[in-house]
């Protein structure tokens, strides 16, 4: 039963390795391809949507305009992170008003997609995928080592 529950667990953690892996070469691919652009802000608008906790949650719509390789793009981004305040949205929102610019990025292959980073930021997902897999490995591979008949 040891040798079953040992390599099962080794296998995931080998999973959640690659899946880790796999989020890592999308954030750099990412980094490395979507190009900046200044985007002016078109609108602000606050929406909202009820969560699996049926929780109201609350975030910021902002409307962009920019040009990505010379051609005018429209483009609607989603505050992250929400709130369950619409009042801290609203205070947030101050920061990015209607007519002000920032500094967005968009995929070249598909210039509607767009993000406020360039996704070198985003490593924590796949380090964590890495890190609890590396540990699901080590426990399985124990397991299973402690599972082995000894000859002595």
């Amino acid at each position: 039963m040891g040798t079953i529950i040992g390599l099962s667990t080794a296998a995931i953690g080998g999973v959640l390795v690659v899946c880790g892996i796999w989020f890592a070469i999308q954030g750099m691919v990412r980094a490395n391809t979507w190009k900046p652009v200044q985007a002016r802000v078109m609108s602000a608008t606050v929406e909202s949507h009820v969560d699996s906790d049926q929780d109201r949650m609350f975030f910021a719509v902002y409307k962009l305009e920019y040009d990505a390789g010379g051609q005018r793009v429209e483009s609607a981004l989603r505050s992250n992170p929400q709130s369950s305040s619409e009042a801290e949205i609203r205070t947030r929102m101050q920061s990015h008003p209607p007519g002000g610019t920032g500094t967005i990025f968009f995929n070249p292959a598909k210039p509607t997609e767009i993000s406020p980073t360039a996704g070198s930021d985003r490593y924590a997902v796949p380090l964590g995928f890495v890190a609890m897999g590396l540990l699901f490995a080590i426990v399985g591979s124990l397991i299973w080592y402690g599972s082995q008949p000894s000859d002595w």
